[in-house]
């Protein structure tokens, strides 16, 4: 799989809000990412920690301040009306409330079959016909497509959101939190049936999400974001055994063990992301941080390279040997996590 050149290349990207004249805050620093084909790579963080602003860049919702993002080598970032539609027939997006991204008199079938349409890709018979397949390869019976999105549940509407991401076969599908307004057992079934689609039609997913135990399932790589940076991104298998920022610590530290019978296997991290993004150049993380240095607060961390497919932006090195039993009760982690 990374052998292969990227499908998808953040460069340096950066995005300023502009709340009044002359005050704004910077809600992504220095971004760069790769994603490979047939990929999913994870995306976790807190809220406010400039994820969902990544997924509207990479789909041109917004435009970033600064920097590039590339398609197969094609710059997709600053381009006209017509390249733009181009680019959203390759890059879909899935959304965290999809009764929201439906139009309320808008039959099921019609929602489905209106991508072929607008894109000119089948005729609206053809489309219509297309729309009934695709309920079925998403499990829901051909009954589903003369329903409307208030007569469906949460987790069927989120079916029905994934079959018209996928009707004209995007290179690449974004998951801005899809599962996690569900029950867990919907998640189950969502993350199944997306990662049954991925390999029936060679895509590519980028899996944004909060809980880190149900995206390192789902995902080949994690990037770990605190305050618009990315502070560390590692293949999913090595999470817990070769993690090394202090954030991603602190986030491993901090899941509720399914099995424990000691008193101290959740560790709370101390104090709280700060809403003022203008904090200078140091370690965004260094306020919370037990091992903060001075050097901490005052140099900019930078993703340095720790081993293939993994980089992390520390200033510290002398990290010690993660003991996984000290790690939320041992195999309670992966317990949780399923694996």
């Amino acid at each position: 799989m990374y052998s292969k050149e990227p499908i998808l290349e953040i460069k340096n990207v950066n995005k300023n809000f502009y709340v009044q004249k002359g005050r704004g805050v910077q809600a992504l620093r220095d971004i760069n990412l790769d994603l490979y084909p047939s990929e999913c790579l994870g995306i976790v963080g807190e809220t406010g920690s400039g994820k969902s602003t990544i997924a509207r860049i990479i789909t041109n919702v917004d435009t970033p301040s600064s920097g590039e993002i590339y398609y197969r080598g094609e710059k997709i970032t600053d381009v006209k009306k017509q390249q733009l539609r181009k680019n959203h027939l390759n890059i879909q997006m899935i959304f965290q409330n999809p009764k929201s991204t439906f139009h309320p008199r808008m039959r099921m079938q019609e929602a489905i079959a209106e991508p072929f349409i607008n894109y000119g890709i089948i005729k609206k018979k053809e489309a219509m016909k297309a729309a009934v397949g695709l309920l079925e390869s998403i499990g829901l019976p051909q009954i589903y497509a003369k329903k409307y999105p208030h007569e469906l549940s949460g987790g069927e509407l989120q079916r029905i959101a994934i079959a018209r991401a996928i009707s004209v076969k995007p290179k690449i599908v974004i998951c801005d939190e899809a599962t996690c307004a569900l029950d867990v057992s919907i998640q189950q079934q969502i993350a199944e049936l997306l990662m049954k689609l991925k390999e029936e039609n060679h895509m590519s997913y980028i899996f944004i999400g909060h809980d880190l135990a149900f995206v390192k399932k789902v995902s080949h790589r994690i990037a770990i974001m605190y305050m618009g940076e990315i502070v560390e991104i590692i293949e999913s298998k090595k999470l817990i055994s070769h993690s090394q920022h202090p954030y991603t610590r602190s986030l491993l530290e901090s899941i509720l063990p399914v099995k424990s019978r000691r008193k101290n296997d959740i560790k709370i991290l101390k104090g709280f992301m700060t809403e003022d993004l203008n904090i200078g150049d140091g370690c965004r993380f260094y306020s919370r941080c037990e091992r903060a240095e001075n050097i901490c607060r005052l140099k900019k961390t930078r993703l340095t390279k720790v081993d293939e497919l993994h980089y992390c932006a520390c200033h510290v090195k002398n990290y010690e040997e993660l003991q996984i039993k000290n790690v939320v009760g041992g195999d309670s982690y992966e317990k949780a996590s399923g694996n």
